[in-house]
């Protein structure tokens, strides 16, 4: 088959030609119309930042409740709606203050409390 080996070269493809080194600032000899200083780009100044968001309609209104937990001895805070009465915060959950109950509850069934 007619396949060279990768060290052997049938030909050599003629270097280009030097080009010769141009000062900084300098208009090439083939470009005469070409001025020496180049000229500044225009940069548009920062835009300035969008105004901020409207407030909301409705929140930021809310009422306080502070209870207590009875059988985790825990204080709760209610924020609830004024409008409506319902609670849309409970800190703590709801949740975690009945799954700490029933640990208690558990541990004292087993005597360690």
């Amino acid at each position: 088959m007619g396949i060279q080996s990768v060290t052997e070269v049938s030909h050599r493809v003629p270097a280009p030609p030097p080009v010769p080194p141009v000062a900084s600032g300098a208009a090439p000899a083939d470009q005469p119309g070409k001025g020496a200083t180049p000229q500044p780009v225009h940069v548009a100044p920062a835009a300035p930042p969008p105004p901020p968001p409207p407030p909301p309609s409705k929140g930021f209104n809310m009422d306080i409740q502070i209870g207590l937990h009875e059988e985790t001895n825990t204080k709760v805070y209610s924020f609830v709606d004024p409008d409506s009465g319902d609670t849309v915060v409970q800190i703590p959950i709801q949740n975690v203050l009945n799954l700490v109950a029933s640990i208690l509850r558990r541990m004292e069934a087993e005597g360690q409390r």
